[in-house]
């Protein structure tokens, strides 16, 4: 009795000086995350700027976040992109997995070349994601099951599409979702409905909400955070969203600011001011007291999707005008569904070949190559803002290449025995 009156007293104590409260245990927690697209056809950086946005873009990133041991991350890399880094940037493959081992890297699918989904062929957005999801298995050794938008390009048949590869959930922008696109609360993730009934469950991410200082976003996230006490809201996710080379494009910004153009894009720099913010940005968000981290995948197993939005309230961020006519985009549309009929017409020609008793094995190896120079070609790095001419001449290539192997492919069927 004396024990269970002194326990009592002892509560009663604790209460009374804040050291524990029935109160605290009900205030909001807010999870964060950040997203990133890896993305090395990028518009922004001529083709011999690679190397720069590896190194002084990306593997900056992964320095930056490896001194933040307490954030998670979730990486969306084209299989243009892996391939690139396997054959030359092996060390920075190995980093990623050491994240993904550790628990705070999630990998996802991003196609193989990026293309606008809207304006890809249902057939070639299958091959597109077949293409991704097959490198992710060599390199990372497991079927990722999400897939993020390129340029946010939303379409109702993309849900039959990903389950018909297999993938389970989506992330896009919750800015492209009318309802959400000037509200600083919304729904953390959403179903999506496409055709033929299918749904897609989508992480919604906020990426103007990091625009400004370190200081206006704590601001907006306080902000967020009595929003959620009003209305008794317990747990929210909150998912920051970047380009893996933002560090490179952001410091190379800084540096012509202050010494006047010094700095083409793709040039190496002498040094990474931006990191320096970014560094800020994590650390005041790791100390903000209703902070918690977590994964994408692990917020979505703990919080099954409950907001259902119908097809007609969500649109696509992107321009269509951007990707059909703009900036000489006409001739690389135009060359690019020259391919991709060629390319139709041969695997045609290759089928019937095989089930007339040919021998096809060299024509559907020349067939693949013209299958990925089509993929490529399809890109839509090259084709808006204002790219650099060596973007152009990247798709254009591409699509050049796929028409003549797809014609050498349909070639090499009659010249082999029967």
């Amino acid at each position: 009795m004396k024990k269970k009156i002194a326990k009592t007293l002892l509560l009663s104590i604790m209460f009374a000086i804040g050291l524990t409260s029935p109160l605290k245990a009900q205030e909001p927690i807010i999870y964060f995350t950040y997203l990133f697209n890896w993305n090395l056809n990028h518009a922004g950086a001529p083709v011999s700027g690679m190397p720069t946005l590896v190194e002084q873009g990306q593997n900056s990133l992964l320095d930056v976040f490896e001194e933040h041991p307490k954030w998670t991350t979730q990486f969306y890399l084209s299989a243009y992109t892996t391939d690139y880094l396997q054959n030359n940037y092996p060390k920075t493959i190995e980093r990623l997995k050491s994240g993904i081992k550790k628990e705070r890297y999630g990998i996802g699918t991003y196609t193989l070349s990026h293309p606008i989904l809207n304006l890809t062929p249902y057939n070639n957005l299958i091959l597109q994601l077949n293409e991704s999801i097959k490198q992710d298995q060599k390199t990372w050794g497991f079927k990722p099951t999400s897939v993020f938008l390129p340029e946010n390009s939303w379409d109702v048949i993309l849900p039959q599409v990903f389950e018909d590869v297999g993938l389970h959930w989506i992330s896009i922008y919750k800015d492209i979702i009318p309802a959400y696109e000037n509200q600083l609360y919304y729904p953390p993730t959403v179903m999506l409905d496409g055709i033929n009934g299918t749904k897609m469950p989508a992480v919604l991410t906020a990426p103007l909400l990091t625009s400004g200082s370190t200081t206006a976003l704590k601001t907006k996230l306080d902000a967020l955070y009595k929003i959620l006490k009003d209305k008794g809201i317990k747990e929210h996710f909150v998912v920051f969203k970047g380009d893996a080379e933002d560090i490179y494009f952001e410091s190379l910004e800084m540096l012509n600011n202050k010494n006047g153009d010094l700095h083409a894009s793709g040039d190496m720099l002498p040094n990474l001011p931006a990191i320096k913010n970014w560094n800020e940005r994590l650390t005041m968000v790791e100390n903000l007291p209703y902070a918690k981290f977590i994964t994408m995948e692990a917020w979505l197993e703990k919080h099954p999707t409950e907001v259902s939005i119908p097809n007609e309230e969500i649109s696509m961020a992107a321009d269509f005008t951007n990707w059909i006519r703009n900036n000489g985009v006409e001739r690389m549309n135009i060359l690019t569904d020259e391919a991709r009929t060629e390319v139709n017409n041969a695997r045609y020609a290759i089928i019937l070949a095989e089930k007339l008793g040919l021998n096809v094995i060299n024509a559907q190896a020349i067939l693949t190559q013209a299958e990925y120079q089509l993929m490529l070609s399809e890109g839509a790095d090259g084709r808006a803002t204002t790219p650099p001419a060596s973007r152009k001449k990247f798709v254009m290539e591409a699509a050049v290449n796929a028409t003549k192997l797809a014609r050498q492919s349909v070639n090499a069927i009659s010249k082999l025995d029967k």
